[in-house]
């Protein structure tokens, strides 16, 4: 059970409204994407300096995505990110950083779809995004397993002043079933409502509605800019920073969210530098023996909670059992199939508060019929 606060990956702020009536209830698990009676809003508000050096006009707002299906018909295309800039100046440069796809894959769906574009490759997981028009397209890998954890980063040009807003709109564009809202018919009062009726009655299969394939937008979130001065901007830095720093330490390093925080608040402290605010608080001292920690040998068994979820493993080393807490799914995988087929493995850790967190897996060698 974590905290809300523990649970923070960002600054914005999310609502989602119910439309409660009673003869024309809510479908088990619907969702904004495809009902009628759920609606959500999403608002970041962040703040650039005026003039300032470059760190300090850089703004980010992390998201979470879902990525396109494995399986997915050959009549559809791709999911997309659509970023409408709205009024963002021309030179700003955004940076989209996205872990848990590859780079390179993003490139090739974009040069596959799209008869041109301006995406180029950062890194493995980061496409730079040049701000040259109204929209950029940005298409969706397959292949991930759960929902993707991403940061968007907008570097604004030195041009920018004081008192300026700009809004960049983030929309997530998909084939596939979209909301229909469908219209009771009108009742009619006594004898002409049973004339109506009758006049009108069609068979049951008659009015069985179809569901529309059309491409249709699953979700987005809005990402509002306020350009002011350093005195401005410097408090609401601090705490995003603060935050971040306490958040983080909870997250494991297998978790999706880990690299894009660690991301994020590397960039949150070069803001708070060049504003010339607080140094960001030292790590405590820790020897170096005690960074990192290496243990050799083979799965003893793996670990599930009281409701079969995946938790853990131990593993069996020379100096006895050791545990190692993860509910990812690809360590689940990993560490089963060392477990059966008894293949000794090099687990790497660190040391954090009173157990060991989990940073590496290595097989080192595989059994003698392989």
């Amino acid at each position: 059970m974590q905290s809300i606060a523990d649970l923070i990956r960002g600054v914005h702020q999310c609502l989602i409204a119910e439309i409660a009536f009673d003869p024309d209830p809510i479908p088990t698990g619907a969702t904004t994407a495809n009902s009628d009676e759920l609606s959500q809003r999403n608002l970041a508000i962040d703040h650039s300096d005026n003039p300032g050096s470059v760190e300090t006009h850089r703004v980010q707002h992390s998201f979470q995505i879902r990525p396109t299906a494995v399986s997915l018909p050959a009549n559809q295309r791709p999911s997309e990110l659509m970023i409408r800039w709205d009024g963002t100046p021309r030179g700003s440069s955004g940076t989209l950083y996205l872990p848990g796809a590859a780079g390179g894959a993003v490139i090739d769906l974009a040069d596959r779809l799209y008869s041109r574009h301006a995406l180029k490759l950062v890194d493995a997981h980061s496409i730079e995004l040049p701000v040259i028009g109204g929209v950029t397209y940005v298409p969706i890998p397959a292949g991930a397993a759960q929902d993707l954890a991403g940061l968007l980063t907008v570097d604004l040009p030195s041009t920018v002043r004081a008192g300026q807003v700009f809004r960049i709109v983030i929309h997530q564009v998909v084939d596939g079933l979209g909301a229909r809202p469908r219209l009771p018919p009108p009742t009619l009062p006594g004898a002409a409502h049973r004339r109506t009726t009758r006049r009108h009655a069609m068979p049951e299969a008659a009015i069985v509605e179809r569901p529309s394939t059309a491409r249709h937008i699953l979700g987005n979130f809005q990402f509002s800019v306020l350009v002011q001065n350093r005195r401005e901007i410097l408090p609401p830095i601090l705490r995003a920073r603060d935050n971040l720093t306490r958040v983080l330490p909870t997250v494991p390093t297998e978790d999706r969210w880990h690299p894009v925080l660690v991301r994020y608040l590397e960039q949150v402290n070069g803001r708070v530098r060049a504003l010339g605010g607080e140094p960001e608080p030292p790590e405590p001292h820790r020897p170096e023996h005690e960074a990192t920690r290496r243990f050799e040998g083979k799965v003893a068994g793996l670990r599930f909670d009281r409701f079969g979820d995946f938790e853990g493993f131990t593993l069996d080393t020379e100096n006895g059992l050791r545990d190692f807490f993860s509910r990812e799914r690809a360590v689940e995988e990993l560490v089963s199939r060392a477990w059966r087929r008894r293949i000794a493995i090099l687990v790497i850790a660190e040391r954090y508060e009173h157990r060991d967190r989990l940073l590496s897996i290595v097989l080192l060698r595989p059994p003698a019929d392989e």
